[in-house]
């Protein structure tokens, strides 16, 4: 028996170390507690409850030995203290004895130094049976949860196998975080204690959350995108011919109010103007030009007169010209003439007659005529005009022939001369 044990001492070393978890400490605190009231000699909890539990199985004692008996616990007092057994070789000295003894002992450096090795001793091991005892490892028949979120129902099954639980699916639910088919969360969460032959129950992502779809038809495409984007959908652009007002949604896809997956595409259609085969109208008279670009399908045509050469009523020029692609609505002009200009009229001379030729002649020239002599008559400069063809004092076209007929000049002519 070393004297520099106390009966705390040893009472704390065996209550940390009996066999039955029921009278060890059941705390680290619950220790230290005892410890710290050892060293301020006070008394400790572990020699009441030691002295109950015949120290859980230990030897601590010769069961030979002689121990003082206890006078019987006062019911309202819920502490007692064990008496320590008496040496046969200490004279038969009792519990004060060593009292006195023992608070000479405390004013040992080495006792201090020992009980506090001692101490700490017993504190790591309190610490190291408090973390079997409250281990948060359930047990043999506790296993943690397994991390399932992220898995698909298949892989989350084979890891669950693992460790002798069972899954088991609960709702589709839409997930933010989880692609569809993914579990997105469990019961009980991952690394919780459970049954080894516990279930544990999963939600599978339906998805990304859908939202709805706003309706954006007869929108420009601005106004649409504009519409779209605001709400957090991208936005795909075809395009369709249709009679309907160019440039205009006249079909999205999905339609407005249906649901759809945040930040999905939506795809809208632009009316565009039908085309036809606009072919080359010129030579074609305007009449006949136009009831065939009806027939084909155009609506937009019109007419504009202009000066040629060209035969009246025939198209010389079109806008857009032909052949080309065009829409059914486009303006089509058709330029048409209006025919050689009318030659301007003179009137010829009626003082032809009795002229010389060669006067008269001067005289049509001047006006713009051509000038030509009869068949038969005299071609010299001062034969005399008898008349005109056409005649005189009638309108000819500017530039045209007038035939001139003469004969021989001198006396005693047709007209009377100075033998007259």
């Amino acid at each position: 028996f070393d004297p520099e044990i106390t009966p705390e001492m040893d009472a704390i070393v065996l209550k940390a170390l009996t066999k039955d978890p029921d009278y060890r400490y059941q705390s680290a605190d619950e220790m230290r507690a005892d410890i710290e009231a050892c060293l301020d000699g006070q008394p400790v909890a572990a020699t009441a409850a030691m002295g109950a539990a015949g120290y859980g199985g230990y030897d601590g004692y010769n069961p030979d030995q002689p121990t003082a008996a206890l006078r019987p616990a006062d019911p309202n007092n819920a502490q007692t203290s064990m008496l320590p057994p008496v040496n046969p070789d200490d004279g038969g000295y009792g519990y004060d004895d060593r009292q006195g003894r023992r608070r000479q002992q405390k004013k040992s450096n080495t006792s201090t130094i020992l009980l506090v090795v001692a101490g700490i001793l017993v504190l790591i091991g309190a610490i190291l049976i408090g973390r079997v005892i409250f281990s948060d490892n359930g047990g043999d028949d506790q296993v943690k949860a397994p991390n399932l979120v992220g898995s698909t129902l298949a892989e989350a099954q084979t890891l669950a196998s693992r460790t002798g639980v069972t899954v088991t699916k609960g709702a589709d639910e839409p997930c933010e975080q989880q692609e569809k088919g993914q579990i997105c969360s469990q019961d009980p969460s991952p690394d919780a204690m459970m049954d080894k032959d516990g279930t544990v129950t999963v939600v599978v992502s339906s998805g990304a959350p859908q939202i709805e779809v706003p309706n954006v038809l007869e929108k420009s495409e601005d106004g649409a995108r504009e519409v779209l984007e605001g709400d957090g959908f991208s936005v795909n652009v075809t395009t369709e011919e249709s009679d309907k007002p160019e440039g205009t949604v006249i079909k999205q896809n999905p339609k407005g109010g249906a649901k759809a997956d945040e930040e999905s595409e939506v795809t809208i259609t632009l009316a565009v103007q039908a085309t036809l085969d606009l072919p080359d109208m010129r030579t074609r008279t305007f009449e006949a030009a136009e009831q065939q670009l009806r027939g084909i399908g155009f609506t937009n045509i019109s007419r504009t007169d202009v000066e040629s050469d060209k035969p009246a009523g025939e198209v010389i020029e079109q806008t857009p010209t032909g052949p080309s692609k065009q829409g059914k609505d486009v303006q089509i002009v058709l330029k048409v003439s209006k025919g050689p200009a009318e030659p301007e009229k003179v009137q010829i001379p009626g003082d032809l007659g009795g002229k010389s030729y060669q006067d008269a002649k001067g005289q049509l020239e001047g006006l713009g005529f051509v000038v030509q002599l009869a068949q038969g008559s005299v071609d010299k400069p001062d034969a005399r005009v008898i008349t005109s063809n056409p005649a005189p004092n009638t309108e000819a076209e500017k530039g045209s022939t007038v035939t001139l007929i003469t004969i021989e000049g001198g006396g005693g002519g047709l007209f009377g001369g100075p033998g007259g």
